[in-house]
């Protein structure tokens, strides 16, 4: 397995991070044209490295090269939350729904959400799943995800009610 991405992926998988970062610039330095995922994975080994500023360079790059490849700015957004740096991880993760539109992954919504809650911040939490159900209606993770919001605020007699509207 001489392959640098091959190896990188291998690393991640074992959370082996700092040897994921290692491959990954090595599959860096090897293209001539990097393909955006090279970015996002190489921000997501050292975001998990904890080189947090590389990551966050390594993704700067990414996204100026990239501007369509919405991973990229996902990752930029979990740096902050790594960060802890609450308000730039909220105007990151909107970004990314500013950027993707109907498009953005269910999974950014439900990320979004749970970050809200985590800080009290619940009618933030329903917008952004509110405004998720509406793009992405089918999808049973944010239908979940707005029961969750009521759990967390321990509204029960709510959250027991979005629980079995899941049921119909």
């Amino acid at each position: 397995m001489d392959d640098p991405i091959e190896q990188a992926e291998e690393a991640m998988r074992a959370s082996r991070w700092h040897e994921a970062v290692q491959y990954w610039q090595a599959a860096l330095d090897a293209a001539e044209e990097p393909a955006p995922v090279v970015y996002a994975r190489m921000g997501k080994a050292q975001r998990h490295a904890r080189a947090l500023d590389e990551a966050e360079m390594t993704l700067r790059v990414g996204m100026e090269r990239y501007p369509a490849f919405s991973a990229l700015f996902t990752e930029y957004a979990e740096v902050a939350m790594t960060r802890q740096d609450w308000t730039e991880a909220a105007r990151r993760w909107q970004e990314v729904v500013d950027r993707c539109r109907e498009a953005t992954p269910t999974g950014v919504f439900v990320r979004m959400s749970t970050f809200f809650c985590q800080q009290g911040r619940y009618e933030e939490a329903e917008r952004v799943i509110s405004q998720g159900r509406e793009w992405h209606p089918d999808e049973v993770a944010l239908s979940m995800e707005f029961a969750e919001i009521a759990m967390f605020q321990k509204k029960w007699p709510e959250a027991i009610k979005r629980w079995q509207d899941l049921n119909r």
